[in-house]
């Protein structure tokens, strides 16, 4: 479906009128000002959809344009993002005759956060295969959109020495979460500690960081929050820093966050390994990790106050610990969990191994908190009949309801980056931690 801006539509009727009666000397004029009119404004530019011109319910949707400034001659301009598009060519933009306008328009849900980047020249294949996605969204150009104001800046990004610079779309309205906006040096209450895990059942080791609030006391038990992707989770999403904020300000329970980071072997990393839902992996957590940290840190022994989160793939993982060690730690926070994935290529449906585990197996006292994005629905990696985040986070909801399981769903207006992670992870924090 195409959606029509009427800030573009107004000035491409002006350039024509211009081209048709030859006033080619106010071509210029009229170009600078769209341009300037484009920086005086709120950018992307967002505009209210007139329902009355689609055949579908729009009515949670606004318009969102996107442009990019070139007189070269370009092979194409791409916006790189989630917005629940499955054809490249839903991406690409296009340019306004005699002008220097390149522009896209999407209908978006109201008050979206999405990550996004421009990029030009791109040979558009493969744009959602899981590897070029990232490749492309890490590697590709200098900035992301010259014209957005709203830039996250993330010291040494997927490349050491090298920052990633994140464009985001944010509501209009929106205050500025400090989380986005830092570029200095971190200032906790708290303290983070690094420390070093050796496990005997995977035979690797893997990075710990621990997160101890103010006032920290070794005679006092403490509430805990197990977090994979660990040092992902500090560098993208700041976790360390909405709990040390939500502590100070008395919204919860003074907390011990523990960041386990994927684990190395051989110089590689076992992040899919051990989060697709791993026997051993999980193993290791239950008879070494919490062991350790027990002895190391003044945790809480009663798995109610114990609480494990991750998102994507982390999420998956949080869930599968739970239900299989749920008289270790009851409480999961899944952002935008995996749950697609499957482990049997050869089954008749080889997708949502998990929902599929939890639907034929025993009811687990476990309560659960789960997020996703409602611009999540674009994946289609493998074929027609795959699940996309939204698809399988439903299937799985259903099958939780169905079994009596405690739990909380929501659909967030956003994509899967940790741009849009950031409120979700309040909310479940809140939902388990609250200091009532």
């Amino acid at each position: 479906m195409t959606y029509i801006s009427k800030f573009i539509h107004s000035f491409k009727l002006r350039i024509t009128n211009i081209v048709e009666e030859n006033e080619s000397s106010n071509l210029q004029t009229v170009i600078e000002q769209f341009w300037k009119d484009v920086n005086d404004n709120i950018y992307p530019i967002i505009e209210e959809l007139d329902k009355t011109e689609y055949s579908v319910n729009l009515s949670e949707y606004n318009l969102v344009t996107f442009l990019y400034r070139s007189n070269e001659i370009l092979e194409n301009v791409f916006i790189l993002a989630e917005f629940n598009y499955i054809d490249a060519r839903d991406y690409v933009f296009k340019k306004i005759e005699n002008t220097d306008v390149y522009y896209k328009t999407f209908a978006l849900p109201k008050n979206a956060q999405a990550t996004y980047r421009i990029m030009i020249n791109d040979p558009l294949d493969g744009i959602f295969a899981e590897a070029k996605y990232a490749n492309r969204m890490s590697k590709f150009g200098d900035h992301p959109d010259k014209l957005n104001r709203n830039i996250q800046r993330i010291k040494d990004g997927f490349v050491p020495g090298k920052d990633l610079l994140i464009a985001w779309l944010k509501p209009p309205k929106a205050v500025n979460q400090f989380i986005l906006e830092d570029h200095g040096p971190q200032i906790l209450e708290g303290k983070l500690s690094e420390h070093s895990h050796s496990s005997s059942i995977l035979n690797y080791t893997r990075k710990i960081t621990v997160y101890t609030p103010k006032n920290y006391d070794p005679l006092q038990k403490y509430p805990f929050l197990l977090m994979f992707d660990g040092s992902s989770s500090i560098k993208y999403i700041q976790v360390h820093k909405i709990v040390d904020e939500m502590i100070e300000d008395g919204k919860i329970l003074p907390i011990i966050v523990i960041f386990v980071d994927p684990g190395i072997k051989n110089d590689q990393t076992m992040r899919y390994q051990e989060y697709s839902c791993n026997p051993d992996f999980a193993k290791s957590i239950n008879e070494e990790f919490l062991p350790w940290i027990q002895e190391n840190y003044s945790i809480t022994d009663n798995p109610q106050n114990a609480t494990i989160a991750g998102s994507s793939y982390g999420g998956l993982a949080a869930f599968y610990f739970s239900f299989i060690y749920p008289d270790k730690i009851k409480n999961v926070i899944s952002l935008s969990g995996s749950f697609h994935v499957g482990k049997n290529d050869d089954s008749a449906y080889p997708y949502e191994w998990l929902p599929q585990q939890v639907a034929f197996s025993e009811k687990r006292k476990i309560n659960a908190y789960l997020e996703v994005g409602k611009l999540e629905g674009e994946y289609h990696w493998d074929t027609p009949d795959f699940p996309n985040q939204i698809v399988s986070h439903r299937h799985f909801t259903t099958i939780l309801k169905m079994k009596g399981y405690n739990f909380t769903y929501n659909e967030h207006n956003g994509d899967h980056s940790p741009v849009a992670w950031i409120n979700p992870f309040r909310r479940g924090l809140l939902h388990f931690l609250s200091n009532k």
